[in-house]
């Protein structure tokens, strides 16, 4: 099945090609404007895709579709106050990826003011960046073909309403990002009962080794007045990493426990993942593995996705990936010898300036 899908996806490449290589320009971002120590800086990254998609229920297809997707439309500007203070904004287009769905959303994905008090302390207020999700996805470099484990599951978002304190101690051996946010992420901004913790601390003794630890705790925006019982969710994750600019390899644990009510849910999730880059071209690839358990119920639910591809860079700007996505999920729903199956192949690409 992954051929034929791979033949459908590849059967279309060159028009896409042609659609993406006309974007090449610049690559960084574009200083448009300057003022006494202001500095206007504008940004875009579009993440558009050709696949195949199928899902499969105890063996009989239940959805497909093929076509070219618009994952991701950011544009951003950077306004640099004075050597201080600076202020964000960058909105976020996609076209809901899902089988059932097709519409377009627009998000304001950051609007805050950021203050570099030092480099042991980087304040952040407004829609900001939430500590890990962005953080892996650098380490990745592959973001645009597969999302990081935490927030494909929605145990977290990319960003978030809240404030955070950032910055790095000891001549850069150690780093922290420490957030307090509303928690529905910034497709969903308003405020709760309650704001949630979500914090990042990052150790690297050596050049090229990163060892980080991530918590989360709170209710994801649900516990509002009048709501009992809103579920508590609480996420706790390790990530280690070694490599430079050819290679990185990683991995990971993720432990995420819901508590709605008397029924608790527990997540128990392991990541790896590599990458390696020779002049233009690469490959990289993902693998996750998840065991839910529920209380009261015998039988675990059983996850496995793999992500296997290989890249070719056009240029700083442009790059392209042709890449498998498989995943497979045993006694779906708690319930003995259901089975679920997702498939997506295709020609996936980032293209910036």
């Amino acid at each position: 099945m992954a051929k034929k899908m791979m033949k459908n996806s590849v059967s279309v490449l060159s028009a896409l090609v042609l659609v993406v290589a006309s974007a090449t320009s610049m690559a960084g971002g574009v200083d448009v404007a300057n003022s006494g120590n202001g500095r206007l800086k504008l940004s875009s990254k579009l993440f558009l895709g050709l696949a195949q998609q199928r899902a499969e229920k105890n063996g009989v297809t239940s959805k497909e579709a093929i076509g070219v997707s618009l994952d991701r439309a950011y544009f951003a500007l950077k306004y640099k106050i004075d050597p201080v203070w600076s202020l964000g904004f960058t909105s976020d287009a996609t076209v809901d990826t899902r089988l059932s769905s097709k519409q377009t959303r627009l998000y304001v994905k950051k609007a805050y003011l950021k203050g570099t008090l030092a480099r042991e302390a980087q304040l952040r207020l407004g829609v900001i960046a939430t500590p890990w999700v962005g953080y892996e996805d650098k380490l990745f470099k592959h973001r645009y073909v597969s999302k990081s484990y935490v927030d494909r599951k929605k145990f977290d978002s990319s960003a978030d309403a809240g404030v955070a304190l950032a910055g790095k101690l000891g001549a850069g051996f150690l780093s922290y990002d420490v957030a307090m946010v509303n928690g529905a992420g910034y497709s969903k901004i308003s405020p709760s009962q309650t704001m949630d913790l979500n914090m990042r601390v990052g150790i690297y003794p050596v050049k090229g080794l990163t060892l980080d630890a991530n918590y989360r705790d709170g209710y994801l925006g649900d516990k509002k007045l009048g709501v009992l019982d809103a579920p508590k969710q609480t996420t706790l994750q390790t990530l280690a990493t070694f490599g430079g600019a050819a290679y990185r390899i990683g991995v990971g644990y993720v432990n995420h426990e819901k508590v709605a009510g008397s029924v608790t849910t527990t997540d128990i999730g392991v990541i790896a993942w590599g990458w390696l880059k020779l002049n233009k071209w690469g490959a990289f690839a993902r693998f996750e593995q998840t065991d839910t358990d529920q209380s009261g119920v015998s039988v675990t639910e059983q996850e496995s996705r793999y992500v296997v591809g290989a890249e070719y860079a056009y240029n700083k700007q442009v790059r392209f990936s042709l890449a498998v996505d498989h995943a497979n999920t045993d006694q779906t729903g708690f319930v003995t010898g259901e089975t679920k199956t997702k498939d997506r192949v295709g020609l996936y690409s980032v293209v910036k300036f």
